[in-house]
């Protein structure tokens, strides 16, 4: 029987290498040797006792590897050693969202999802069209980024940008500093909100066309200023900060949109004026997830370079220190990517 390792959440501030299994691809399905999976906010509030799921944890979603062996009935021509990113989210294809295209909210994703299947394992075994090849120009540690990436595109899509359109991000993080990117890319003009300087310059670098220190001034009075008082067109909020929340509805424009892209724990509820929504024909946003569509568009710009995620790579450790990199994780860096083996 071949095995594998697993990095495994055990308990608050606790992993364990776990040895379990390797999968085995079943008809339709590929094998992967995972090479790079990115810690995600999900492992980072496990590792540290936010949320309480059944433990042991075996997370891991921002995957990227190669392929290692392939299942019968394959409809592609897939090659053992091919680079791949892998869409972890599985979906059922068959209930109401699943066919009418939005398998990002599926009702039964939780249950198809087998937790062996864990990117923070040496392996992984899923259906074909869970894969995404990619060219050789990217580090593994870069591609892993692909999950990320398409989300925002996904979130990207829902703020319906178009050329001009004054853009507030709140929070440059990971996830402010791709809606940054990408929203460039759509020809937004984008304000950046960060308390950080060094974050800040770094968005300067990154394309933002005015950044600022919400800790210094009136968020909504500095984007009105710099709007010629109308408000933004769109404001998406990075942060899972309740009183953020509140503050970029007060930014949005008239007909604005303002995108609540992150996971707010704990969910506390927020007051709407829902009369003032009325009146001014705003609108509140959330997403979550992505699309294959979103993974196939993200794939594509990260070999082609239209986005630069290097600098949004904090650390690179291996799986064998699965501990220090759980340590390293936390909410103020960018991302720490566990690798497995040798980083190409």
């Amino acid at each position: 029987m071949a095995t594998m390792r697993i990095g495994a959440i055990t308990g608050v501030g606790q992993t364990e290498l776990l040895t379990v299994e390797r999968p085995v691809p079943k008809k339709g399905e590929i094998l992967v040797q995972v090479k790079a999976c990115a810690i995600c906010t999900q492992e980072q509030r496990v590792f540290r006792g936010i949320t309480k799921p059944e433990l042991p944890f075996l997370g891991g979603h921002e995957v990227s590897g190669v392929i290692a062996a392939l299942g019968e009935g394959l409809a592609e021509d897939w090659t053992v050693g091919q680079r791949v990113v892998v869409r972890k989210f599985a979906s059922c294809g068959v209930c109401h969202f699943c066919r009418i295209g939005r398998p990002d909210q599926c009702i039964r994703r939780e249950r198809v999802n087998d937790p062996l299947n864990a990117g923070l394992g040496e392996y992984m075994a899923l259906p074909e069209e869970q894969f995404f090849p990619y060219d050789g120009t990217l580090t593994f540690a870069e591609a892993s980024l692909g999950e990320p990436v398409a989300c925002v595109l996904h979130s990207i899509d829902q703020c319906r940008i178009d050329i001009g359109d004054d853009m507030v991000i709140i929070g440059a993080g990971i996830m402010g500093m791709l809606h940054l990117q990408i929203a460039k890319l759509r020809g937004a003009r984008v304000i950046m909100a960060e308390i950080d300087p060094v974050r800040r310059a770094l968005a300067k670098e990154l394309g933002a066309d005015e950044v600022f220190d919400p800790s210094q001034v009136d968020q909504v009075e500095t984007v009105k200023q710099l709007t010629q008082g109308r408000g933004a067109d769109v404001v998406v909020n990075t942060t899972s900060i309740y009183e953020v929340a509140q503050q970029a509805m007060a930014m949005s424009a008239p007909t604005g949109r303002t995108m609540m892209y992150a996971s707010m724990h704990p969910d506390t509820p927020v007051p709407v004026k829902l009369g003032e929504m009325h009146n001014r024909e705003t609108q509140m946003i959330g997403t979550i997830s992505s699309t294959p569509n979103d993974f196939r568009r993200a794939t594509k710009i990260l070999q082609t370079h239209m986005i630069n995620v290097k600098p949004l790579i904090a650390h690179t450790v291996p799986l064998s220190q699965f501990q220090h990199a759980m340590e390293l994780a936390t909410p103020g860096t960018y991302r720490v990517v566990v690798t497995m083996g040798e980083e190409e």
